[in-house]
């Protein structure tokens, strides 16, 4: 009878560790750090990690193709990969305003924006960052998007259009507009997957300044509950 007890409470246990996922986003007005339609300086970089919180983050910046490890990218169109990452070229400083760090930045294209593009393919588009094994908080800097674009995270949670972020603010064509951080409540899976889905207006959208709080994986605290009740119950078997 006490056997059966403890299979009970397994598995109340496990269908209560099955929850929603939950994250906090935040959006950081680039005008607040960076001169519209100028290029970045180290100094202005570095006030928007302080500012953000990402000083000790492992940062992407996009400035060659040597992605940091764990960092992988595609684009596809209506669900089928156009051009794979990273892509052999990125936009130089004819756009200096959409570069958060250093002298380049990425840019995913559907209109051709003719330098850096990562899928030069008109429509709809689905940029992906991975990231393994996963992060705590991942942030990034975004520019240039004119429509509805929506953040999803880990494939299944749609966080929203991401130009309706408070803080996401428009201040110059092909620009800095917003820097993105997003968070993993307590206790909930990291972040292993973040999108952009949706049809931007003219060229593409502009990514740079990638960050990622890595986690060490580890066993969650509802994994151990359970293997320690159902040791319990076959001890008490025997």
């Amino acid at each position: 009878m006490k056997f059966h007890l403890y299979i009970a409470i397994a598995f109340t246990i496990s269908f209560s560790c099955i929850s929603v996922q939950a994250y906090t986003i935040t959006a950081f007005d680039a005008a607040n750090f960076f001169s519209p339609g100028s290029a970045p300086t180290p100094g202005q970089t570095a006030n928007l990690d302080n500012t953000v919180g990402i000083n000790d983050f492992i940062i992407e910046d996009f400035e060659d193709n040597n992605l940091i490890n764990g960092l992988s990218m595609s684009l596809a169109v209506a669900g089928t990969q156009v051009d794979p990452a990273p892509p052999s070229t990125f936009a130089n400083t004819n756009k200096v305003a959409a570069i958060w760090d250093g002298t380049r930045s990425l840019v995913a294209s559907v209109g051709g924006e003719g330098e850096g593009d990562f899928g030069a393919v008109p429509g709809d588009f689905d940029a992906v960052f991975r990231y393994s094994p996963g992060a705590n908080s991942f942030s990034i800097g975004v520019g240039d998007i004119n429509q509805d674009i929506r953040l999803v995270v880990n494939g299944t949670d749609d966080l929203g259009i991401v130009r309706d972020l408070p803080g996401y603010n428009i201040t110059f064509d092909d620009g800095r507009d917003a820097y993105l951080l997003i968070n993993v409540s307590l206790g909930d899976a990291p972040i292993t997957e973040v999108r952009f889905v949706g049809t931007p207006s003219g060229d593409g959208v502009f990514f740079d300044h990638l960050a990622v709080d890595r986690v060490v994986p580890e066993p969650s605290s509802c994994i151990l509950m359970l293997l320690a009740i159902f040791a319990s119950a076959f001890g008490r078997k025997r």
